[in-house]
This record gives structure tokens, sequence and C-alpha cells, in this order.
């Protein structure tokens, strides 16, 4: 073969591999388009919204069903919905990052911090929890987000704005659920308590934190903050009735049904684009609404060491997956086995809206779906769609 011939070779691959690549994009958008349509048959979901990151970082969104379902109009990739305890791992990186800056340690104990407080004596296992305790659940301290008291406080008070001091103040003088270190007990509390940690040691507004340190940098320009109760970009979600919804969560019950008309019996989560609770509330714990592409966004960036250094994230993945999920928690991160090797990631719950945030190390894939109801009688189809659809990429990329 002359010179001549071999660069005519070298400019057909040259055109034809973009080309190629463009077609198996294509395809997987097609394949994954397909699988959502199938399981939202007979689910009882009114919509739902996903996206894969591959291991070029390039994404794929898919939508399926409705985000309104009174107006008819079709989920959007662009759509955003609140994203609940995915937030968590936003929280637990920046404490990661305080940690690479020498602010404070894993092991340091929040008294540090929280010593001064007249509440602080009050808290379960006050005196010997520390911050890793806080990021892995094993803190003790018991849930406030879950007290009936809380959920009932919060319907009956729409408008009003929580300090995260007055979170805390429900689970104030109960009993722990765990010596300190020892068991894992999943508290939005433990996050609260973080988000206040940040603040104190920063100078500024958890949010501030959250938009100078992650989101402006990485450009996540399609996850913003629940911090009022109109949210630009969300749309409805059905919770079934808000009241039986949440308690489902924290596997209670409600003593009666609540009266028609009241924030309690609500189905839909916004009334002329306005939550019928505060989103507020979530704070640390949660308290932020995403497009599915910039969550899978986030989650590639994060588990590929791009928020703090390696060390800190091999010290956030670090547990032992066992039980019948092969499934642990690290700080602030979910681990799991699977069929496609070890997964990093976080589900999340607000009523009215789920979303499972996954991403998978040995394929350097990202997966996110989000679905706009939490009714009873709604079939889950989130884990199912996450595993095939990683399947799926990673055949596509030809791992």
């Amino acid at each position: 073969m002359g010179i001549r011939q071999i660069r005519l070779v070298v400019l057909a691959l040259t055109v034809l591999a973009p080309s190629a690549r463009s077609q198996d994009t294509a395809s997987l958008r097609a394949r994954l388009q397909t699988r959502l349509d199938q399981l939202m048959v007979g689910s009882n979901t009114p919509g739902a919204s996903a996206a894969v990151i591959l291991p070029s970082g390039q994404a794929i969104a898919v939508t399926s069903g409705f985000s309104d379902t009174a107006m008819k109009e079709r989920m959007k990739p662009a759509d955003r919905l609140p994203s609940g305890s995915t937030g968590k791992t936003f929280t637990a990186a920046i404490i990661l990052q305080l940690v690479n800056e020498g602010r404070l340690k894993l092991d340091d104990p929040i008294s540090t911090w929280f010593g001064k407080d007249p509440w602080f004596a009050r808290l379960a296992n006050h005196s010997d929890i520390t911050v890793r305790m806080l990021l892995n659940h094993t803190s003790g301290i018991p849930d406030h987000v879950i007290e009936p008291r809380f959920v009932y406080a919060v319907l009956d008070a729409p408008d009003r704005v929580w300090t995260p001091e007055e979170c805390v103040a429900f689970i104030l003088d109960r009993p722990p659920l765990s010596p300190a270190g020892k068991e894992f007990h999943y508290t939005d509390t433990n996050y609260i308590l973080l988000g206040m940690i940040v603040e104190r040691i920063t100078g500024r507004t958890f949010y501030a934190e959250l938009q100078r340190r992650l989101l402006g940098p990485l450009k996540l320009a399609d996850i913003v903050p629940n911090d009022r109760r109109r949210v630009p970009g969300v749309v409805q979600g059905y919770s079934g009735g808000l009241e039986r919804s949440w308690l489902a969560y924290g596997h209670e019950t409600a003593d009666a049904p609540p009266p028609p008309g009241s924030a309690a019996a609500a189905d839909a989560m916004l009334d002329h684009g306005v939550f019928v609770i505060n989103p507020q509330m979530e704070y640390t714990a949660g308290g932020l609404s995403t497009t599915p592409t910039d969550l899978a966004r986030w989650a590639k960036d994060v588990y590929e060491g791009r928020v703090f250094p390696e060390p800190l994230l091999q010290e956030a993945v670090k547990c032992n997956p066992s039980g019948p999920r092969q499934a642990c928690y690290g700080l602030g991160v979910g681990v799991r086995n699977s069929p496609l090797g070890v997964r990093y990631g976080h589900g999340g719950f607000f009523p009215g809206y789920t979303t499972d945030m996954v991403y998978f190390p040995a394929h350097r894939i990202a997966v996110v779906i989000q679905t706009n109801t939490t009714a009873a009688g709604a079939h889950s189809f989130s884990d199912q769609f996450v595993q095939d659809a990683a399947r799926m990429a990673v055949e596509t990329s030809g791992q």
C-alpha cells in the first residue's frame, strides 16, 4: 500500500469513527427509551425522567409519561424534580472538602461546634458523637423528619421557614437508637447537624457554599436549592395524599383521614407552581431539585475524584456490603454489589417524587432516574431501569 493509499484510509477512519459513535449513541438512546416506556406500563407512575452519562462524559436523556396529568404535559429532560436525600451527597462532599482543607477532622467530636449551645446536652449521645458518625449514620440520634409531631407542624404551617435548630428540637430528650458508633440508623437529623457545622466553620450559608464550591465550578446549573415554596422549573408531583405518603415513608400511620382540601390530603404537590408545603424544611438532608442529567453528571464528578482528593474518596466509600441486598453506607454514599460490580450512589424521597442516583466505577457510567409519584399503588421500577440502562451502556461502550 502506497503513502497516498494509507493517507486515504486514515482519512476515512477519521471521518467514519464519529459517525459510528453517533450511530451507537442513537441506538442506545432508542433502547433506553424503549425500556423506560416498557417499565412505565402498568406502574401507575405519571411520569419518569432519566439520564445516562457514558465514560466519555456524553449524556443521554430520556423521558416517559406526563409531568402534569391534568394539563397533559409530557415530561421533558429539562424538567426539574425534587431529588430528596441525594442532597446528602452534596453535604458530605462539602464536609470532605473542609477535611481536605484541614478545617475539621472526621473524628472530631461535634461538641467542638455545639458544646456551648443550650440544647446540646439534650441531644442523644451528644458527648460521644463524631463528624464521621453523622456522615455514616451511626450517631444513634433519632430522626426528626419522620416524627409525627414534625410532619403535622409542617403541614399546619406551609409558609413557615424552619431553622435547623427548630428541626433538631423535635428529637431532643429522646433516648438514643443505639450507642454512638455502634449501629446504622438512617437519620436526616445527622445531616441537618452537618449543615450547621458547615455554616459555623465557613461563616456562610450552606447554599452559598454549595454554589461557590460545587454547583458553580462544576457547571451544574440545573441543580437548584429548595429554599422556598416556588422553585423554578419544578414539575408536578403526586403524593397520593401528602400526610399518608410522608408517614408511610417513616412507617407511621395517620390516626384519622385528613379533612378534604387540607394540605395533609393533597395529592398534587404544586398549586399553580407553588409547593403545598415549604420544602425548605429539608435543608442539608435533601433540599435540592435537579434534572437527571445534571445529577448524573454530579455522580460522575464526585465518584471519579474531581470534587475532593482520591484518598478521601476511598475513605468515603470504604465499607463492606453485606445483608440481603449486599449493601452498606459510607460517608454520604450507599455502596452495593451488582452484576456490573460495585456501585455507588444514593436514593431520594420527597412526597410526590423519587430519585435514584447510581455510579458504576468499573465502567465509569452514571445513571439517574426520577419519577413524580409516591402514591400508594404506584410500582417502583427505578432500580430495574438503573440496572438495565447501565448494562446497555456497557454494551454500547464495548467494555
